[in-house]
């Protein structure tokens, strides 16, 4: 396994292995929020398997949405990672996106036992752990274990990880410790971009692609005769391997994002947690997508979206995306032939003008 993948799962505990188990209350995001927010911060980390101590360290926050968190983390000889997490109604399970420096991409769902409303996090701690895991030339990994922790307070955590396995064979237990750090408020340092080793499309290829979007932006929506405006910041993640983005708009609730390319599917991916509660899943293929391509006017691509909204109610939209105007201030975006449950839909137009950098950077 990643070592800096484990030692992430370790780091995020809760944020990273945790997902609802049945109980006789409904449990929902919110509760699952709360048992997390203790690990919310900076943190370094200890490892130590057959005998070998490494060494990382991860920073953890609560997105503006409050429904989410978001993690970055580097150390220990592994590629730096960016992970989203949060809860999903539609299958009752707190589920995980990471993109590594290396261009992998992986998903996880995790079991916290005897969750319930109101537990918090100490020694009675536990949780299933399961990831499937797509290195950049988009081998499977799939990935299982159970945490235990085994001292507990609000600064230093220790535990250890047991019944590990990689593709079905077992693997040694992990020990861990967790100390908090102060919080430094500064930014990781930038992950430099690989150079090309192949003809091989990667994930580095995607980012040179969806540049353009970064930055600050105004967002306009028009579709069936209604228009919506609102705002989404866009940026970077420190490992040059996917965007984040935070988006509010008039009516609607708060979008945290994370987006990158999925070597397993060769789709740039998206997760969304919005601050309803709701979670929703994007996949699209960019059309004639080659190196040295770059977001122009024209056809983007074939996307679908699937979203779960707080109560667990599900949809799906596929379409055609398409760049209609393209500039370094302005870009407008349509979607057409778009269907939900087979049902025609609106098309709609999503314009972007770009707005002053302030030089203060929005909390995502």
């Amino acid at each position: 396994m990643n070592r800096l993948l484990l030692a992430l799962a370790v780091v995020g505990l809760a944020f990273f292995l945790v997902a609802p188990a049945a109980v006789a209350q409904e449990v929902t995001a919110d509760d699952y929020i709360e048992l997390f927010k203790p690990i919310v911060g900076t943190w370094k980390t200890l490892l130590t398997v057959d005998g070998k101590t490494v060494e990382g360290w991860g920073r953890f926050r609560l997105s503006r949405t409050n429904k989410c968190f978001v993690a970055y983390g580097e150390g220990g000889g592994s590629p730096a990672i960016q992970r989203i997490e949060g809860y999903d109604p539609a299958t009752k399970q707190w589920k995980t996106a990471t993109f590594d420096a290396d261009g992998g991409y992986s998903v996880a769902v995790i079991t916290v036992k005897d969750m319930k409303k109101g537990k918090r996090l100490d020694t009675n701690y536990s949780t299933a752990y399961e990831e499937v895991r797509y290195s950049k030339d988009g081998k499977k990994t799939v990935i299982s274990n159970n945490l235990k922790i085994t001292a507990y307070d609000k600064d230093r955590i220790e535990g250890v990880l047991t019944e590990s396995k990689e593709e079905g064979q077992p693997r040694p237990d992990t020990k861990f410790i967790m100390e908090r750090q102060p919080d430094q408020r500064q930014r990781p340092q930038a992950t430099p971009a690989p150079k090309a080793d192949s003809q091989d499309i990667t994930a580095a290829d995607y980012i040179e692609y969806f540049k353009p979007l970064v930055g600050s932006w105004k967002i306009v929506f028009e579709a069936a005769g209604t228009k919506t405006e609102g705002t989404r910041r866009v940026r970077l993640s420190p490992n040059n391997k996917c965007l984040l983005t935070y988006a509010e708009s008039e009516r609607q609730p708060s979008l945290q994002v994370i987006e990158g390319y999925d070597p397993g599917t060769k789709k740039w991916t998206g997760v969304v947690f919005d601050s309803d509660g709701g979670m929703g899943v994007t996949a699209l293929e960019v059309a004639d997508m080659k190196k040295g391509k770059r977001l122009e006017k024209g056809v983007v691509g074939k996307i679908e979206i699937n979203n779960s909204t707080k109560d667990g109610k599900t949809t799906t939209i596929r379409g055609t995306l398409a760049c209609t105007e393209f500039a370094e201030n302005r870009i407008v975006f349509t979607g057409s032939d778009e269907k939900q449950a087979d049902q025609q839909v609106p098309s709609v137009t999503m314009t972007w003008e770009r707005q002053p950098d302030t030089g203060r950077r929005a909390r995502q």
